[in-house]
């Protein structure tokens, strides 16, 4: 039927999607096109890209921004402004919104997930974070996520195993550390 074509098309176009980023990363590559990029506004953007794709699981996100570079002479009311990190934004947009992606997969339905965005004590430092409460993975197998096509045995979320994996490479070509850890 028209639904399982339009389906298996946009299933293959992902896939098609995920290999051409794949195929122009490498560990070896210098960044380009880099810019002062806000990665609270970026988040807003693709929570709001995403949201349809989480309210039919009905999963609520929300954003948390905050800052350990206390102004005391910032005021309560005033909107909370993070620093910019230097980088591609296409790449940091394609990272951020793989894990936010991700999350709202293996979350399940009727769940929560948490984006938080911190700002370190060092300049120009970002904690990007995002917490969701699916089942969670066993330690054996938390590095093996970023490998390619690696997809968790016995996992009914459709999906191409690439995008952690391109996750991790625009994560190196950024200097930035990327964990995986339990949130119980």
């Amino acid at each position: 039927n028209l639904h399982n074509i339009i389906t298996a098309v946009n299933s293959s176009s992902h896939m098609v999607s995920q290999l051409l980023i794949l195929s122009r990363l490498s560990p070896d590559r210098q960044l380009s096109d880099l810019e002062p990029c806000h990665l609270d506004k970026l988040s807003r953007e693709i929570i709001a890209d995403l949201l349809n794709h989480a309210i039919s699981k009905n999963i609520s996100i929300e954003l948390n921004v905050s800052n350990e570079l206390k102004n005391p002479h910032h005021e309560s009311n005033k909107a909370l402004v993070l620093p910019a990190v230097n980088g591609n934004k296409t790449l940091l947009t394609i990272l951020m919104r793989n894990i936010i992606d991700n999350a709202i997969k293996y979350s399940g339905h009727d769940s929560e997930i948490n984006v938080n965005i911190v700002a370190h004590k060092i300049k120009n430092k970002l904690r990007f974070e995002v917490a969701d409460h699916g089942p969670g993975l066993p330690d054996k197998l938390k590095q093996r996520i970023f490998d390619r096509f690696y997809r968790e045995p016995g996992t009914n979320v459709e999906g191409s195993g690439l995008g952690l994996s391109i996750v991790k490479l625009i994560a190196e070509l950024h200097n930035a550390k990327i964990n995986v850890s339990d949130n119980h």
